[in-house]
């Protein structure tokens, strides 16, 4: 969402909130993926509950384990 320009940080912050509302599960990705994941905690989604890591490639490597059948899946 980097396309924003100025909007961006707000915008990757609004996904944090309405996260922390409905998901099970957080995984943030890169600098946009930090703010929706800090966002998420600061309006009380669960700490064990969201995770972060700098690249997809880590990101994938480490959340395949949980992934099964039948998952919804929302990935930016």
């Amino acid at each position: 969402m980097a396309e924003l320009g100025d909007l961006s940080e707000q915008a990757h912050n609004a996904i944090g909130i309405v996260a922390s509302e409905c998901a099970d599960i957080i995984i943030g990705v890169g600098v946009g993926g930090k703010i929706i994941t800090d966002s998420a905690r600061e309006h009380g989604f669960a700490h064990e509950k969201f995770f972060h890591y700098e690249d997809s490639v880590s990101a994938a490597e480490a959340v395949a384990p949980f992934i099964k059948e039948g998952d919804l899946i929302l990935a930016k």
